[in-house]
């Protein structure tokens, strides 16, 4: 008859806990996907001239705005007298005239939505695939976009009244106080929403 070992089977025992402990330990360490990732999309500072002030998401702190600097949810953007600025956000393109304010109220791989407080803010769509929003909140109102398109929103400084003006594309606007330039292109208005989009018998033109 042939008698086990006992130092052999503690031995195997402590082994089969330590790979378990190793396992346990490992399993532990790996991180939880989706927790404290980076958006996935981002915007980019374009370019920069003259008086730009750049505010980051969470801080009241203004610093000069830089050429490259990431545009995230929650920034805040300030172009003073003279001063233009450009952010490119996926396939987007917004320009920033003198004496505006804009923030980034939502940012991510679906939504693009920016909030003008005070100026002039242009911009250009140049694709809006199935599910993507790209909206622009004013005091007074919203806009939605609805094709690809070039497009200008201005802030009256005195009566506080948004203008928008659709130069290519279509978008939908809801609110009051608003007045609507949108070339030899049509629109129709309810109560407190207007439609626009390009006038088939002028598209050609």
């Amino acid at each position: 008859m042939t008698r086990r070992n006992p130092l052999s089977a503690w031995k195997a025992l402590l082994a089969m806990v330590a790979l378990a402990l190793s396992g346990i330990a490992a399993h532990a360490q790996e991180p939880l996907q989706g927790a404290d990732d980076p958006p996935v999309r981002v915007g980019r500072m374009s370019y920069v001239n003259g008086d730009v002030s750049f505010s980051p998401a969470g801080n009241e702190e203004w610093v000069h705005a830089r050429v490259n600097r990431p545009i995230v949810t929650g920034d805040q953007l300030w172009s003073d007298n003279n001063g233009r600025a450009e952010v490119t956000i996926d396939n987007s393109t917004w320009w920033l005239g003198e004496y505006t304010s804009v923030a980034v109220s939502n940012l991510d791989d679906r939504v693009a939505q920016l909030q003008l407080q005070q100026g002039t803010l242009d911009f250009r769509v140049r694709r809006l695939p199935s599910g993507q929003i790209v909206e622009v909140d004013t005091p007074n109102l919203a806009f939605t976009v609805t094709r690809p398109g070039r497009y200008r929103l201005v802030i009256d400084p005195q009566g506080g009244s948004t203008t928008v003006i659709v130069r290519a594309g279509a978008g939908d606007v809801y609110g009051e106080s608003a007045s609507y330039a949108n070339g030899n292109r049509e629109s129709r208005r309810t109560r407190h929403h207007l439609r626009l989009w390009p006038d088939r018998a002028g598209a050609g033109g």
